[in-house]
Formats: C-alpha cells, structure tokens, sequence
C-alpha cells in the first residue's frame, strides 16, 4: 500500500493537489463557497497522498495506545470573532501556509510538516477548533 501511494504522489498527488488548492482558496474568499472550501481542506491530505481518513484509523490508535484520553480547556471563539479574524487576517494567512505546506510537501523530506500545515489549514482560516 504504502508503494502505491508514493507512486500515486509522484504521478498524481502532487499537481491535482494545487488545482485542489486553488479552487478551495476561491472558494474560500467567497462567503457562499466558504464551507465547501473548508470540507476541501479537510481533504486535502488524502487527495495529495491517498491515506484514508477513517474512523477504524482512530479506533485502532486507541487500541494500540491504550485508548487514553484528555480533557481541553479550550474555549471556542464567537462567529463575530471568527468572522473578523477571517477577513483581517484568515484569508491571506491561510493563502501563505498553503503555499508553504505545498512546497513542503513536493520536497518529499518535507512532506510530513506539509501534511502537519495542511491539516490545519481549516483552523488558520476560521479558528475553528477541532476536539
């Protein structure tokens, strides 16, 4: 499996990734095309090497480790807040770490911090926390 993905990466993962980011960052500069944009980001890592994003992933990740859990003290920002964050500062942050995250992952040495940038690319944009 793991050759078929680099396969992939090599022949396709890499440019159907930036068209993919392309369209999301259109996307995203509109207020309709915003969720679409981010479910795209969400995606993103599996467009660009194939991994499967599954919930057996995560079931077996507990199994193996124990299955330990944590508690956050997070706090959710507002909509107000995030909708300020996202047109002063979201929209061109998100932009520069797209590009970083992409460039980090075509070095292929790179790839696993672009993968770390580009799975969080939906919380740069809106402050959208994940738990």
């Amino acid at each position: 499996m793991v050759l078929i993905r680099a396969i992939y990466f090599v022949l396709v993962g890499w440019w159907i990734s930036l068209i993919w980011i392309m369209i999301a960052y259109i996307l995203g500069l509109t207020i309709i095309g915003l969720p679409f944009s981010l479910m795209m980001y969400n995606i993103l890592p599996q467009i660009i090497t194939l991994k499967p994003k599954s919930k057996e992933n995560i079931e077996e990740y507990k199994s193996k480790y124990g299955g330990w859990k944590y508690s956050t003290n997070k706090i959710e920002f507002t909509f107000v807040i995030r909708a300020v964050y996202y047109i002063l500062i979201g929209w061109w942050l998100g932009g520069f770490l797209l590009f970083l995250g992409y460039i980090l992952c075509i070095t292929i040495i790179g790839l696993p911090v672009g993968l770390l940038i580009l799975n969080r690319i939906p919380a740069i944009l809106t402050l959208k926390r994940n738990y």
